[in-house]
């Protein structure tokens, strides 16, 4: 199928809590990048797309993982060539099988907004 050649290799940055700072605010750190084959990114939002996400954040690509990444991707950072860095919006899920047609590889939708600085 054509859409085969369309996937691409992401680089993902999990994000890992690191206990709270002096002040009491969660701090966090991520990890070093890990290389996830057969995605597929696609550089903005679907329009019917409602996206639970926090003020003022703007979701600027949408990724697709293979099932099993939904979890892991929470509050990551998703890049498709390592230089330019986007925030995992909201809670990614993963579609039920029954959801996804067959033949489609990727379970999981993640919105992303671009990383501050």
């Amino acid at each position: 199928g054509g859409l085969m050649k369309l996937t691409m290799t992401l680089l993902v940055k999990e994000r890992t809590s690191s206990g709270t700072d002096r002040f009491g605010n969660e701090s966090f750190t991520y990890s070093e990048p890990i290389s996830v084959p057969g995605c597929l990114f696609a550089p903005f939002q679907p329009k019917d797309l409602e996206v639970s996400r926090p003020e003022g954040v703007e979701v600027t690509a949408t990724a697709y993982f293979p099932r099993g990444w939904a979890e892991r991707l929470r509050r990551a950072q998703v890049s498709p060539d390592g230089k330019r860095w986007f925030n995992v919006v909201g809670a990614p899920v993963d579609f039920p099988e029954q959801m996804i047609p067959k033949g489609w590889k990727w379970s999981c939708l993640v919105p992303l907004g671009v990383v501050d600085g």
